[in-house]
């Protein structure tokens, strides 16, 4: 999970979409699959629900704090800037 450290969420997400890759990422922490910076509720959802999502390995409540917050920032950011393109998209 060191990764997170230098990763750029901007230029990841963009790598990703040219490859047709429009997951979500998620992290562990009190429940799994927790998707950062999406509302749990009514059109978010219903984007995480069709595009699905993947979990950053190694993220949990119980160790790693400071690499588990700069994955949770990571996550949130990608998953800003993934929603806005698919709300763009499907306008």
């Amino acid at each position: 999970m060191a990764w997170v450290k230098t990763a750029d969420a901007r230029r990841d997400v963009n790598a990703a979409m040219a490859h047709g890759e429009f997951r979500f990422y998620a992290i562990n922490g009190i429940a799994p699959g927790i998707v950062p910076g999406v509302e749990q509720y009514g059109a978010d959802k219903e984007m995480v629900k069709k595009y699905g999502y993947r979990t950053i390995a190694g993220t949990s409540d119980y160790s790693n704090g400071d690499l588990n917050q700069l994955a949770y920032q990571y996550a949130e950011t990608y998953n800003r800037i993934l929603l806005r393109y698919l709300r763009a998209k499907t306008l």
